[in-house]
């Protein structure tokens, strides 16, 4: 019984560190412009900016310097999503 009670905690751990740039996206849409040093993202609203600055963290690269509310300008590169 032990045992299972210290699986079960590694699983929660385990679980936590794998959703923690995973926030529930809600369906409403104010687009904002995420802006790194060598690209910019179009996000759909604050929390999908927020999942990709983690993922971009968690990937050894620069999470966004500014956020901009409406769509990015199109002449700059765009970020690729991280999965």
């Amino acid at each position: 019984m032990k045992n299972f009670g210290i699986v079960l905690i590694l699983v929660f751990l385990v679980l936590e560190i794998q959703g923690k740039c995973d926030l529930p996206i809600p369906e409403y849409i104010h687009p904002l412009c995420g802006i790194a040093r060598e690209c910019v993202f179009d996000g759909g609203n604050i929390e999908d900016i927020k999942n990709e600055s983690c993922r971009r963290r968690e990937q050894g690269k620069a999470p966004f310097l500014r956020i901009e509310n409406g769509y990015c300008e199109e002449e700059h590169t765009q970020c690729p999503r991280s999965n």
